[in-house]
């Protein structure tokens, strides 16, 4: 990563919510004003024999901002450099894998084609 990389990531406001019904949520926070929270590209925390993994909150949603009354969230505090960097590697392995879904859907030899090992 460069420098440049290293202080978007350093300076993005991302933190992890509690939320009220006992799940959590990393995403990066845009605004704040009054009773809500404005989120960017929320992800669910899922724990996994000590590892953390992150999902899509909402797998079906069209708009990457959601807006959160501050009332369903128990708490939220700003995350590592490290879990920061994390975030945004699941983000773009997300945008990857929807840009590939699409791409590949439309090719005619895509499914139950086999390509034979190619040594040049």
């Amino acid at each position: 990563m460069t420098n440049n990389h290293s202080d978007l990531i350093a300076n993005a406001d991302v933190r992890e919510l509690k939320m009220i019904d006992g799940s959590s949520v990393i995403a990066e926070i845009l605004a704040e004003d009054g009773d809500n929270i404005l989120l960017y590209d929320p992800m669910k925390i899922i724990l996994e024999h000590s590892t953390a993994m992150f999902i899509p909150w909402f797998t079906t949603m069209a708009d990457r901002y959601v807006q959160v009354n501050k009332s369903k969230t128990v708490a939220n505090a700003t995350c590592t450099f490290d879990v920061k960097t994390m975030y945004f590697q699941a983000l773009m392995r997300n945008k990857v894998k929807k840009v590939m879904e699409q791409t590949t859907e439309h090719l005619e030899f895509y499914e139950d084609t086999e390509t034979p090992d190619v040594v040049h």
